[in-house]
């Protein structure tokens, strides 16, 4: 096992929210997606890994050193409606 990468691994899982997060999700694709390669055998492994656990020593670490989750930002753009449904300004016809 790369240690290397055993380490690249645990340290986002550790300081970076929305790392952990897609981990969670998709423990394979997101190691693929940053670089993070392993062997079969490795991710039988890596499997077993107690995400909960980890998530508790995050919660300890010190947050200027961490990437904290960042919320995700909603816009709604609401636009006056025509008579006949359609949304106004800059509609013709």
């Amino acid at each position: 096992m790369s240690q290397e990468a055993v380490e690249r691994l645990l340290g986002r899982i550790l300081t970076d929210d929305d790392f952990r997060l897609a981990f969670r999700k998709s423990m394979k694709t997101t190691c693929h997606e940053n670089g993070l390669v392993f062997t079969t055998e490795e991710w039988r492994m890596l499997s077993s890994l107690d995400v909960d656990k980890l998530e508790s020593a995050s919660g300890v670490i010190d947050k200027a050193i961490k990437r904290s989750a960042r919320p995700k930002v909603t816009v709604s753009l609401e636009l006056p409606m025509l008579m006949d449904g359609r949304a106004g300004e800059g509609i013709t016809g």
